[in-house]
């Protein structure tokens, strides 16, 4: 059950996009009401602006080169910090367009009450991000928990064994996956 442990790594990365989620969504909040009566100046350069779209490149290629490699070789963990680096990307897009938008518009108000739009995008962000690690977790736990082979896999092993002379018939198929490659099977042959 060696193979299994890509699975288990890959509920631990889920379980972190969670958590991260969690904190990002009780800061944006937390955020979001003390600027409610007070108007926080940011400031903001051509070099934040710079940093921001590189590291949104950077995540942008890590994503799609993990979520490449992870289908290739079949590995959640890849995948799943491919989801990851994805996460990151549309966090820091949403932080760039909030940074242009806060250069344009400095002091957005409604009801007489300032809105911060980092923290309403922080907000949106963080509730992308917390149910990306659910479905990671979901995606995880079945197969950790157990799932059944492809049925056209299974078919094909049991007419392998029908081939032979001499077998008149097979009975309690069982298998069991262990990881993306390995198959374990026990077959009553008649």
């Amino acid at each position: 059950g060696h193979e299994r442990i890509e699975y288990i790594s890959s509920l631990f990365v889920s379980i972190f996009i969670i958590i991260i989620g969690f904190e990002l969504f009780t800061e944006s909040i937390t955020n979001f009401i003390n600027g409610l009566n007070e108007y926080t100046a940011l400031n903001y350069s051509v070099a934040t602006i710079i940093v921001l779209v590189i590291s949104i490149l950077i995540k942008l290629w890590q994503g799609i080169f993990n979520k490449k490699i992870g289908k290739i070789i079949n590995s959640l963990p890849l995948e799943a910090t491919a989801s990851d680096s994805i996460n990151d990307m549309i966090s820091t897009s949403t932080i760039l367009i909030a940074t242009i938008i806060s250069m344009i518009f400095p002091k957005i108000t409604i009801a007489g009450h300032y809105i911060s739009l980092d923290s309403l995008m922080g907000i949106g962000v963080a509730v992308f991000i917390i149910i990306s690690g659910i479905k990671l977790i979901f995606e995880t736990i079945n197969p950790l928990i157990g799932v059944g082979p492809d049925s056209e896999f299974v078919k094909k092993i049991i007419n392998d064994i029908e081939s032979f002379d001499g077998v008149l018939g097979i009975h309690d198929v069982i298998c069991h996956m262990y990881g993306p490659t390995t198959c374990f099977m026990s077959v009553h042959v008649e």
